[in-house]
């Protein structure tokens, strides 16, 4: 019985083709490790901001270079990509880029900029629609960091609500033939 037991225990398998759900210690030693590898990021990304070497946001095609190596380290590192990882690969903080975004609003790097930050909001999108992230700091991440909000679409803004009341829209439905 013994020999079964720690068989199934070695081998994550308790009938054939069935795992068994991880323990709650293996949960929190792979939480660890997650974490472990999010602040590693972040304090590479720290070292690139405090070590002076910036790359030019004059140079667009130096700053897409720049994000093509983020994107494949947060692939590598399973985690979602956004403009303060961004801005620390290319040497800068989160608020230098957003105010260059902000005073050179028709600068080609600031295009790619502003579509990285869209692109990104996507991503985190798709990532809670699809149960990959947690939808609920998703949500918050998205309104926070990327500018979501929830409007009613159904009406432009700059337009006016119908003339008619409601009951006259009722009765012009009830007229329609079947």
């Amino acid at each position: 019985m013994e020999d079964n037991e720690e068989n199934q225990r070695e081998t994550g398998l308790t009938k054939p083709g069935r795992k068994t759900t991880p323990s709650r210690q293996d949960t929190i030693i792979a939480n660890r490790a997650l974490v472990s590898q999010i602040v590693a990021m972040g304090a590479e990304g720290l070292r690139k901001i405090s070590s002076g070497e910036k790359v030019s946001l004059n140079d667009t095609d130096a700053v897409k270079e720049a994000t093509a190596r983020y994107m494949e380290q947060c692939a590598r590192a399973g985690t979602m990509p956004g403009m303060a990882g961004l801005s620390a690969e290319i040497g800068y903080s989160r608020q230098n880029i957003y105010h260059d975004i902000k005073q050179n609003p028709s600068a080609e790097t600031t295009k790619w900029l502003k579509a990285c930050s869209d692109y990104f909001g996507e991503m985190m999108a798709a990532g809670a629609l699809s149960g990959a992230v947690s939808a609920i700091p998703a949500i918050f991440t998205l309104k926070a960091r990327f500018g979501w909000r929830e409007e009613d679409e159904g009406m432009p803004k700059d337009s006016k609500p119908p003339e008619e009341s409601p009951e006259e829209i009722a009765s012009r439905w009830q007229d329609l033939p079947d």
